[in-house]
C-alpha cells in the first residue's frame, strides 16, 4: 500500500474556538501521526446564539478537517 494524500495541518482561531491539527506520515515506520487538539472558551456554561453564529466559520473549517481524508493505494504486487 502507497499512502498517496494526508490532509494539510490546520491552526484555526477566534475569540471562542483554538483548533489544531498535526499530519504526520513516516515512510519509514508507514505510521501516520494524527494530532488534534480543540479549545472552547466562554465566560458562561454554554455559547450563546450570537457566539455560535459569529464561530461558524472556524467550526466550518473544524468540521471539514475532522472529516478530511487520508488516501492509501494499493500496490500491485510485484
Amino acid at each position: 500500500m502507497r499512502i498517496t494524500d494526508v490532509p494539510d495541518d490546520l491552526d484555526a482561531a477566534d475569540q471562542f474556538f483554538r483548533y489544531r491539527a498535526r499530519y504526520l506520515f513516516d515512510p519509514a515506520t508507514r505510521v501516520i501521526q494524527i494530532t488534534r487538539s480543540l479549545h472552547a472558551e466562554f465566560n458562561r456554561q454554554v455559547c450563546t446564539s450570537e457566539a455560535f453564529e459569529a464561530s461558524l466559520p472556524v467550526l466550518k473549517q473544524i468540521e471539514r478537517d475532522t472529516q478530511a481524508q487520508i488516501i492509501v493505494r494499493a500496490e500491485r504486487p510485484r
